[in-house]
């Protein structure tokens, strides 16, 4: 294998947003394509999915076996499900993986989307095959697929129940994706490890310093980092490249290079995520 290639297809956060000043690097919430030459995994299912769909049949006409590995189950991270193009094509099959706290039933929770009041569609709209994966929220769980190790890791750093950081290896290479994280005051040296060495590191970074630790402290708690702690884990863990990631969705284009050049100060080798931006890993 020839190392693994990423899309990003959404890079917001919260909710998606339509407007000309954040035409650059894009309106719709999280969602990446990743790529072997064994096939493509999705990464979470904002409405970016939408786009990772079609670009999923352009370039793999033939996977009837889809993959998808959610970070934790935030309507954000799964709001473009019901839009997926493959959820209504027959002979698709969709495996869905996500870290399940107790009392969390992931399956339930995906249906829900299709369901009367919130869609039209209901159960029997859906012509793919749809099988869950629940994954332990109390150790590292791994799955490989499509020639690539995923192994996912349950964190408490998001309200109400947590989130998860997914290492991706492959060729050789590795990504990590720690979207959706606080950790302003330092590293969880559990977390470090999963970081520790990877090749790419894409993080969240929904704020600005001055936002995050000005405004009263109303952002603390949300679950959400500032550009700095995005900087310090990468520049801490030794990590090739950095993506910062997640944005608020009231930042403009111009709001992400002012934090794009505070990055650069510590880490240099940080990059703004934008939709439609492919890399080699």
């Amino acid at each position: 294998m020839n190392g693994m290639r990423l899309t990003f297809c959404g890079v917001r956060g919260s909710y998606p947003v339509s407007d000309r000043r954040m035409i650059r690097y894009g309106g719709n919430s999280s969602s990446l394509l990743l790529e072997s030459d064994e096939g493509a995994v999705l990464l979470d299912a904002g409405t970016g999915i939408v786009d990772a769909g079609r670009r999923l049949q352009a370039t793999h006409p033939g996977q009837r076996r889809i993959h998808l590995f959610l970070t934790h189950l935030h309507i954000d991270h799964i709001l473009g499900l019901p839009f997926f193009p493959l959820v209504y094509e027959p002979g698709i099959h969709l495996s869905i993986y996500c870290p399940t706290p107790a009392g969390v039933d992931l399956e339930k929770a995906v249906h829900s989307l299709f369901l009367p009041p919130f869609s039209p569609v209901s159960i029997e709209g859906i012509r793919a095959k749809i099988d869950f994966h629940p994954l332990a929220s109390d150790r590292i769980e791994t799955q490989t697929v499509c020639g690539m190790e995923f192994a996912c890791r349950w964190h408490r750093y998001h309200p109400l129940q947590g989130s998860s950081i997914i290492k991706v290896t492959g060729g050789g290479s590795t990504l990590v994706y720690a979207t959706d994280i606080e950790l302003p005051n330092g590293l969880d040296e559990d977390l470090a490890v999963m970081i520790r060495d990877c090749d790419v590191l894409i993080h969240d970074s929904q704020y600005r310093d001055r936002d995050y630790f000005g405004n009263q402290g109303i952002y603390r708690g949300y679950g959400h980092s500032p550009v700095s702690a995005a900087v310090r884990m990468a520049a801490d863990c030794d990590a090739g490249k950095l993506f910062l990631f997640h944005y608020d969705p009231e930042y403009t284009d111009q709001t992400l290079e002012a934090m794009l050049r505070q990055a650069r100060k510590r880490f240099p080798a940080t990059y703004l995520a934008r939709e439609s931006l492919k890399i080699n890993i």
